[in-house]
């Protein structure tokens, strides 16, 4: 079996042919050959070996050789890509482009968080997609974990009118939603929700602020939001207002539409 340096050098050696060989034709082919091999050792890391996950939040640490990760770009040389990562979904085939959906990440910065999993076993499959949007070739990762309760699954309409709260909702397994006291056994627990802000350090308190929200409700409007898009994380508390350890939690990410201009001629509203 050749080296892993061996192999590099043959496919570099066989670019550099195709590439001197002169013509469209040749230009065609060393890009074939840079697309196939882009993403070669792809590999996961970040999940325990016994593929038992603590929390419901995974951390997916993402390796590929003879690939330069970066945003989408419109590239489809095969010089650079992206991460698409498939979460109980099945990937899509080679040359086809991927549909946004639910359990598909497309990710081009790393680690790539995984939230919201629901107890019970879950398939991760990783491959590569050129700045289209379009898998690049047959490079597979894929890893098995699993869930144990306590977890949490927050949702919302993914467009919503302008000027109208927006409902998030959230369905929680293992413990009993309550408002915050003393209880911190695990048993009872609340949310809190991070708007369009990343959740406070865990082990601290969350605080009562501008842009948190503290609920043990299951469904809990956001309001005052402007168009666009947004998002927010719901994070799953003690009775002392830390978070769970480790981390139960969700994000969810929707659209405000923008209100639209007064008529000409309207009279101005009344401050």
């Amino acid at each position: 079996m050749r080296s892993r340096l061996a192999a590099g050098l043959a496919v570099t050696v066989a670019l550099g042919a195709l590439a001197g060989c002169g013509g469209d034709d040749s230009f065609e082919r060393a890009r074939e050959l840079r697309r196939r091999n882009a993403g070669a050792d792809l590999e996961i890391a970040g999940i325990p070996e016994d593929g038992v996950l603590l929390g419901n939040t995974a951390t997916l640490e993402l390796s590929a050789s003879r690939l330069r990760v970066v945003e989408p770009d419109g590239d489809t040389s095969g010089r650079t890509g992206h991460f698409v990562v498939f979460v109980d979904a099945e990937p899509v085939p080679v040359g086809a482009e991927v549909e946004p959906g639910e359990g598909v990440i497309e990710a081009f910065e790393n680690p790539v968080r995984v939230t919201g999993l629901d107890a019970g076993s879950h398939e991760v499959s990783v491959v590569v997609a050129d700045g289209a949007g379009r898998r690049m070739n047959d490079h597979l990762a894929t890893a098995t974990m699993q869930v144990k309760p306590p977890t949490l699954n927050a949702s919302a309409p993914e467009k919503n009118e302008a000027g109208a709260p927006v409902a998030i909702s959230i369905e929680v397994e293992g413990v009993q939603p309550a408002p915050a006291g003393p209880d911190t056994s695990g048993a009872t627990g609340h949310f809190a929700l991070f708007v369009n802000r990343e959740p406070t350090a865990m082990g601290d308190p969350v605080p009562v602020e501008r842009g948190v929200i503290h609920s043990a409700d299951l469904v809990v409007n956001v309001p005052e939001l402007g168009g666009g898009e947004h998002f927010v994380w719901v994070v799953l508390l003690k009775g002392d207002k830390t978070p769970f350890d480790p981390l139960v939690a969700d994000k969810v990410v929707f659209e405000v539409a923008s209100a639209p201009p007064p008529a000409e001629g309207a009279p101005a509203a009344e401050g």
